[in-house]
């Protein structure tokens, strides 16, 4: 007898099929790689976070996506090696990404720089949702990670998580 599926079942599910139709008719090719003469050589893991110009410095996604590209970079407790080892598979490297919308400040954009993701810039995507908050409506944006095909594995971290530790172990 099978089991009825859970609602994370469901939802993955659906993700997955929003996926495959964004990529096969809505799939907009204009990503901007933004230079970083900090750049560590070309990776095959990426850690990514997502930076709308609608979210504000009052909202404090700005600052967060910022600590997050810090302490994946930086930070001698949560730092991600050069290389690292996943399962059988060892001499990974390893890159912080951004994508951002158009509409993000270019000093936003110089400060990811600086710390020194890889800064991708993205056309919104537009959908007729309605929501209360006005920063919701660049989420399908993040449908964007459907489409990067730079790295053999993508992590998604959301801005609003604080990492306490290596994520690479």
């Amino acid at each position: 007898m099978l089991a009825s599926p859970q609602p994370a079942q469901l939802a993955l599910v659906l993700l997955l099929c929003l996926g495959e139709i964004y990529m096969n008719t809505i799939c907009d090719d204009r990503i901007e790689i933004l230079p970083n003469l900090q750049m560590r050589p070309a990776a095959k893991v990426a850690m990514i976070s997502f930076l709308s110009g609608s979210d504000s410095d009052k909202d404090g996604y700005s600052a967060s996506v910022k600590t997050l590209v810090y302490r994946l970079l930086h930070h001698p407790y949560t730092k991600i090696p050069l290389q690292f080892q996943a399962g059988k598979r060892e001499g990974l490297t390893m890159e912080v990404a951004v994508m951002v919308t158009e509409n993000v400040a270019p000093e936003e954009i110089s400060h990811l720089l600086i710390l020194g993701a890889r800064v991708l810039k993205l056309p919104r995507l537009h959908f007729n949702v309605s929501s209360s908050v006005a920063r919701w409506q660049d989420n399908f944006t993040k449908l964007h990670l459907w489409k990067l095909r730079f790295w053999a594995w993508v992590f998604f971290i959301d801005a609003d998580m604080l990492l306490v530790g290596n994520i690479t172990q």
